[in-house]
């Protein structure tokens, strides 16, 4: 398993970047979160990553932090619940609002992430409540001006 890359960055597109680890070009996908944090090429990053391995692909996802991977985890392992959407919902959601989202029972916070519906939303609350053991943070629900990230 790849746990960690700390690298330089050679390239940044909208949903991954290439990371220069020496003189291999390794490219990561990446949340708009990881995306939005970079300085910019040839900076370096340090990555928490994911490797997927599938019959026809290796693909490597990239995170800030081991929580927000841990949470990509949970996610994909969610029946339904690819590689896609879970970057999705952490392009779109920070880990607290989603955490608060699933304390709350609020599934209505997720149907603000493209590509998930109403009913998707409720089974991705229901299943993330049994495997997170977490409380909402004080001062939840955020204001009326909230938007997602």
């Amino acid at each position: 398993m790849i746990d960690v890359l700390i690298g330089q960055v050679a390239a940044i597109d909208d949903n991954s970047l290439v990371l220069m680890i020496g003189g291999v070009g390794l490219r990561v996908r990446i949340p708009s979160s990881v995306r939005d944090s970079v300085e910019g090429v040839g900076h370096n990053l340090t990555l928490y990553t994911h490797l997927a391995v599938r019959e026809d692909a290796l693909t490597l996802y990239g995170f800030s932090t081991p929580d927000e991977r841990a949470l990509f985890e949970t996610l994909i392992g969610i029946s339904g619940i690819g590689p896609r959407i879970a970057l999705a919902i952490l392009s779109t959601l920070t880990v607290e609002h989603l955490h608060n989202a699933v304390a709350r029972e609020e599934p209505e916070i997720l149907t603000r992430v493209p590509g998930i519906g109403k009913k998707g939303a409720q089974k991705i609350v229901f299943e993330l409540k049994d495997r997170l053991a977490i409380e909402p943070a004080p001062g939840w629900p955020p204001s009326a001006t909230w938007t997602p990230t």
